[in-house]
């Protein structure tokens, strides 16, 4: 009867979900070069969109440089725009979800909070990998055209 009772326990658990899997969100900005004004990413209901003028990024929040940006008003008259690295928008984005974490007077309509995963993958190859804390589902969406990859990744906790 021991031994039934073994192997059923055995069974039971083998066929159990491992309890560490997590699904998380995977950006991957790397080589992004596309990036326009209108563009946008939405994680659970914060909108974060992409801007042309640099300055609007320092002034409005959750807003993301577009790939190409101009600095200072002369330069937006001349039309004249410099690349922006795709990495640092990667980084931008993923300082937005820390913000969203610690900052207790941004309006934010949602408690969530985040942590940042794989953050070498992050600095490197500006790819943006991050969960909830919680580990619940993250609701995401996007513009038609974002030239980002966005996809859910498992990982092992």
């Amino acid at each position: 009867m021991k031994y039934l009772l073994f192997l059923l326990f055995f069974i039971t658990v083998s066929c159990q979900p491992n309890s560490n899997s997590v699904s998380a969100i995977e950006i991957d900005y790397l080589h992004v070069d596309n990036l326009e004004e209108g563009h946008w990413i939405e994680i659970d209901g914060v909108r974060f969109e992409h801007v042309k003028a640099f300055e609007e990024v320092d002034e409005r929040l959750f807003t993301l440089p577009a790939s190409r940006i101009t600095r200072g008003a002369e330069f937006r008259q001349q039309e004249f725009t410099e690349p922006m690295a795709s990495i640092n928008i990667a980084i931008m984005l993923a300082g937005y979800l820390h913000n969203i974490n610690v900052a207790e007077n941004l309006n934010v309509s949602h408690d969530h909070t985040y942590r940042i995963i794989n953050t070498p993958l992050l600095h490197t190859q500006g790819k943006l990998q991050f969960i909830r804390t919680d580990s619940s589902d993250i609701e995401i969406s996007y513009s038609d055209d974002y030239p980002a990859r966005v996809q859910v990744i498992d990982i092992n906790n």
